[in-house]
């Protein structure tokens, strides 16, 4: 379960991450680093909804073992195990 727990640590440091990348989406006007911002929130939030669905599936997997914990639209990459994600 450390792993989970680990992988929750550093979704919560993405949430802080976000945050900077949002104020600094806020206070720009340059059109350019606008754009550029834009498509790094874009990268990260993908990234992040991603690890974090891995996580919540991991831990209700873990609560309920043996049955399904993800919907038919979850990507097969998500509907493994966090251990096997890693390897």
């Amino acid at each position: 379960m450390g792993e989970i727990r680990d992988a929750v640590e550093v979704l919560i440091e993405d949430h802080c991450y976000m945050e900077v990348l949002l104020e600094q989406f806020d206070l720009e006007d340059d059109p350019a680093e606008l754009r550029r911002l834009f498509m790094r929130i874009a990268g990260e939030l993908a990234a992040h909804e991603a690890a974090e669905q891995d996580v919540v599936s991991a831990r209700a997997a873990v609560a309920r073992p043996g049955r399904q914990v993800v919907g038919p639209n979850v990507p097969r990459r998500l509907r493994r195990p966090l251990t096997e994600q890693r390897a």
